[in-house]
């Protein structure tokens, strides 16, 4: 009898019983009692929730219930997707009761940055089982432990204890060395091992990295997310995710505990795709919004009354709203956050996919012209929407 080794397989497992539910009948549906099978002297007793056996997807939809007898033609469970921690349920192996094996997935995360940090903090706070986090800076390591994360000595730790392991990384060099490194994730991993990158790196990077884990029998995600450091903290990302639909239904649970907005994108790469244009759209915004905000005060128009007036109108938009009123109208542009060295970065890598494509991106070369000018100005390290002050420097 072939016995299915992991939680991430038994979901797969399942997903390939033809008829599963019809087989299971109501028990299956709705998780009631035990359901007798023809030729059975009696049900095994019911426990906890109700049945012996009781699988649950990750939203807490039942997706097989019954009893070991009922499922003595079926390969052994001996893992179970995380929701099954929630009660005191049981198994039964040849009429003898044992604790069933409910094990949630371990989590790692590498990263601890800006945004990284708050994600893993979120992690801490929802997942069930335990978060291995591991930083260069110990000072970031010492805060996400002190949220209750399990502080990592190394990749190879994090690798070598985790079923999931989360990226939140400056750029794809940096992913690359962390998962093909000679002490990194490929390395030091179990088989079966998922990886999602949750940092921005260039489309190709993404595919490169999914097919040399693959090769190591890993499967890998590129997840980058949006929005701003305070949407992290409060678990509100949009994230963009390319993977497998198969992988996507495994890991999109994990990805809710810090985003509200979820979006499959497509195949490996797709997620940086749909994050690249929209950083590239933010930039391009951003430096236009700079320009007209310094234009319509040399006109005679306060800021304040512009931003207002603008956001009643068809000129309204998340970056009117957030970093023009909340940024370049106080000038507030703080270190550690989202500087120019990053825009970019990002910029670079959607100029080098829209040649790929046989675009000439005009816009983006346009606006990096204006970013590097903040950067040769001395505006490096401070939140990117200092470009005003280049733009009022004349």
């Amino acid at each position: 009898m072939e016995r299915v080794r992991s939680w991430e397989e038994q979901c797969r497992w399942l997903s390939t019983i033809p008829n599963y539910a019809t087989r299971l009948g109501p028990v299956c549906q709705l998780g009631l009692g035990n359901r007798r099978r023809e030729g059975q002297s009696k049900a095994l007793p019911c426990r906890g929730w109700g049945d012996p056996l009781k699988m649950r997807d990750w939203s807490g939809n039942i997706i097989l219930a019954g009893s070991c007898r009922e499922l003595d033609d079926l390969p052994t469970v001996t893992h179970f997707p995380p929701s099954v921690r929630r009660g005191p349920e049981r198994r039964y192996i040849d009429g003898a009761e044992q604790p069933m094996q409910n094990l949630a997935p371990t989590i790692g995360f590498i990263g601890l940055g800006v945004m990284g940090a708050p994600m893993c903090r979120n992690l801490v706070r929802k997942h069930p089982a335990p978060v291995y986090a591991f930083d260069v800076k110990p000072e970031a390591m010492r805060d996400v432990a002190a949220s209750g994360a399990r502080a990592a000595v190394s990749v190879a730790q994090v690798a070598a204890a985790s079923d999931i392991i989360c990226l939140s990384l400056p750029g794809g060099q940096h992913v690359k060395e962390v998962c093909l490194g000679d002490a990194g994730i490929a390395a030091s991993g179990k088989h079966g091992l998922i990886v999602v990158d949750l940092s921005t790196t260039s489309v190709a990077e993404a595919r490169v990295v999914g097919a040399e884990l693959a090769a190591a029998g890993m499967e890998f995600s590129d997840a980058p997310v949006a929005r701003t450091r305070e949407a992290a903290a409060a678990g509100t990302l949009s994230i963009m995710v390319g993977a497998s639909p198969a992988l996507f239904s495994i890991i999109e649970p994990i990805l809710r505990h810090m985003g509200s907005e979820v979006t499959h994108c497509g195949a490996i790469g797709c997620g940086q795709v749909v994050k690249l244009i929209n950083n590239t759209l933010v930039f391009e915004h951003v430096a236009a919004l700079a320009e007209m905000m310094v234009v319509g005060e040399r006109a005679g128009v306060a800021p304040q009354i512009l931003l207002q007036a603008v956001s009643k109108g068809s000129g309204d938009s998340f970056v009117l709203r957030n970093h023009g009123m909340k940024a370049m109208l106080p000038r507030s542009f703080p270190e550690k956050s989202f500087p120019a060295e990053y825009v970019l970065k990002d910029l670079g890598y959607t100029i080098s996919l829209a040649h790929s494509c046989g675009v000439e991106p005009r816009l983006p070369m346009a606006v990096r012209e204006y970013y590097q000018a903040a950067l040769d100005m001395g505006l490096g390290g401070r939140y990117f929407p200092a470009i005003i002050q280049l733009i009022e420097a004349g």
